[in-house]
């Protein structure tokens, strides 16, 4: 099972179902977003392979992933999403396109 992590999930569901997962895919604009690192930081001590979506290679989750893809965005030092971004667009085509290409 592959488990999807973002910042509005609980830990519960996830820690409940360690034995189950396989990977867990990580979405972070910034790579610093706590309940996303702290997932990230358990799946790795339990061999858990973590793939990652942020906006930079430089950031924390991208540093503990097995695999971090980096998403360009135009309002990368807009922390709080106030503003319109094309990170979030152009994280779905990259996952129809990586879906497109897995199955």
């Amino acid at each position: 099972m592959v488990y999807y992590s973002n910042g509005a999930d609980t830990n519960a569901l996830f820690l409940n179902n360690l034995h189950r997962i396989s990977d867990i895919i990580c979405i972070s604009k910034s790579g610093e977003t706590d309940l996303v690192n702290t997932k990230a930081e358990i799946a790795k001590e339990k061999g858990i392979g973590v793939i990652s979506f942020t906006h930079s290679s430089d950031n924390s989750l991208a540093k503990l992933s097995d695999i971090a893809f980096t998403i360009d965005d135009n309002q990368f030092l807009d922390r709080n999403n106030i503003n319109s971004t094309q990170f979030y667009s152009m994280l779905l085509l990259y996952l129809e396109y990586l879906i497109e290409k897995s199955f």
